[in-house]
């Protein structure tokens, strides 16, 4: 198996910056929709190739670009019937 070298980290490096740039309005668009908060999350995965020296490199972002935000609280009594009730 070979090191992680220069070669796959410019790579990843180039690969990140692109999906940022790529995604720049989505992501500010996220960010003002979500109570100015937002994460971004980068990935880079390594494994190794097939043939000697290779190594395959992964890259990916993720964000959420809407908030959903729902609660819903009911006061149920067990002991009260319903109108409907099956008799």
């Amino acid at each position: 198996m070979e090191p992680i070298g220069f070669q796959s980290l410019d790579k990843a490096k180039t690969e990140l910056n692109a999906m940022i740039d790529e995604y720049a309005e989505e992501i500010n668009k996220a960010y003002l929709q979500n109570d100015n908060e937002l994460t971004v999350s980068l990935s880079v995965k390594f494994s190794p190739g097939k043939a000697a020296g290779d190594i395959v490199m992964k890259a990916g972002i993720t964000f959420v670009e809407s908030k959903i935000k729902h609660s819903v609280e009911l006061l149920v009594n067990e002991r009260q019937l319903s109108l409907f009730a099956a008799k």
